[in-house]
């Protein structure tokens, strides 16, 4: 009997439950982050999430990637791994599991910056299954983390916006001591200043206060690309350039949801990769030659 697959909406929400059970009998503690909890918390709009992303707490990471792959989940062959997090897929599930290590923009040790979180919890409901996200000030936070590394997408600019007007609206005591526990100021002192929210400068020379700089890179894919590409063994580098270069089509739909149905936004969306990785890849080039 063949099977069918749910919509992708339905996936996503079963696997919110599945990772937050999984989490559970493995003695990890996670957090359910960004996608449809956003919106339940009226932080951003509604709409089809291509994944599920966890915040796991740092020294749990492992059984946790134990546990799941117990129940068939992998890494997706020859895809780039993040620094900040783990990218499992399964072959029978719609949508992936985005297992972050840490939270790019948070200054502090990532194991206190999730007992900032942690402390702050709040449960949401998915599939009949009680999962534990943010509570809404601290995921404000978390999105303007999130939309200033995309900033001049239309739908993250928006989200953005929404999440500083959140924080405007609350006790201003309760945001700065939330932002300075998180150690988000080094990030978010710019943009939560313009909307009359003060906060402390985060230490501008600490590891995760670099990797911010780094990550805010307009060339940031294209480095990842790059380290990938020069740490795969040599009978993989060619897979691994072919892939850079011309993702597969289901691997961009995955990463751009809400692409329109056929071939034209296929071939649109890979020209905008292509712009992109050309000019980071001329910058990348012009800065080695500037050390040098």
């Amino acid at each position: 009997m063949q099977s069918v697959a749910p919509p992708v909406a339905v996936s996503i929400e079963l696997l919110h439950a599945l990772v937050s059970r999984v989490a559970t009998d493995a003695g990890v503690r996670v957090l359910l982050i960004k996608g449809p909890t956003l919106a339940r918390q009226g932080l951003r709009a509604e709409r089809v999430s291509a994944d599920v992303d966890v915040l796991v707490d740092p020294g749990g990471l492992p059984a946790l990637v134990g546990g799941l792959r117990a129940l068939g989940w992998h890494q997706r062959a020859g895809a780039a791994d993040s620094p900040h997090s783990v990218t499992l897929v399964h072959d029978q599930w719609r949508g992936d599991l985005d297992l972050h290590r840490y939270i790019p923009g948070l200054v502090r040790d990532p194991a206190d910056s999730f007992e900032v979180l942690w402390d702050r919890r709040t449960q949401q409901v998915f599939a009949g299954h009680s999962v534990v996200v943010p509570d809404p000030l601290c995921h404000a936070v978390l999105l303007a983390l999130h939309s200033l590394r995309n900033i001049g997408d239309p739908a993250r600019d928006t989200e953005l916006t929404n999440a500083v007007q959140a924080l405007a609206r609350a006790d201003q005591d309760e945001v700065t001591a939330i932002v300075r526990g998180l150690g988000a100021g080094y990030a978010l002192r710019g943009t939560l200043s313009s909307a009359g929210i003060q906060v402390e400068p985060s230490d501008e020379n600490s590891r995760q206060a670099k990797a911010w700089r780094v990550r805010m890179s307009p060339a940031y894919g294209t480095y990842i690309w790059l380290m990938h590409i020069r740490e795969v063994p040599w009978r993989q580098k060619p897979g691994a350039v072919l892939r850079a270069v011309w993702l597969p089509t289901a691997e961009i739909r995955r990463n751009e949801p809400d692409l329109p149905a056929g071939a034209l936004p296929i071939l649109r969306a890979r020209w905008r990769r292509a712009r992109r990785g050309t000019t980071a890849l001329g910058g990348i080039v012009r800065a080695r030659r500037t050390r040098r």
